[in-house]
């Protein structure tokens, strides 16, 4: 794999991640009987502990230190640091957010469906 190959695994598993949080929210809201509530707090707790584990023990978002060691080793000058959202948000569409934001935005699309879940 390459560090492009990277990307294109990270920006699809991000997608999916704000695709299926959106989803969610929207059945939750408009049809909660198609949604396991025990099934989707597992799943949903699963998922944050492998975030906040991935944080604290690799320093940050596995796919992007993936794509930073491979961009490293193939040369291409293209190496950041950093977040992958900062740097693609400031390389694509020319916005500057702030690291924090790499950690806020995740984790809005994360809790969104599950504070829906439980208040519903």
């Amino acid at each position: 794999m390459n560090s492009k190959g990277a990307l294109f695994l990270h920006l699809g598993l991000f997608l999916t991640l704000v695709v299926g949080s959106i989803v969610c929210s929207f059945v939750i809201l408009f049809n909660p009987i198609l949604i396991n509530k025990s099934i989707f707090l597992v799943i949903a707790i699963t998922a944050g502990v492998l975030f906040v584990l991935s944080n604290l023990f690799m320093g940050g978002c596995p796919f992007t230190i993936l794509e930073r060691k491979l961009s490293e080793k193939e040369q291409t000058g293209s190496s950041y640091n950093g977040s992958c959202i900062v740097h693609y948000v400031d390389v694509w569409f020319g916005l500057k957010l702030s690291q924090r934001a790499s950690d806020i935005i995740p984790i809005f699309f994360f809790l969104l469906p599950i504070i829906l879940i439980l208040i519903k």
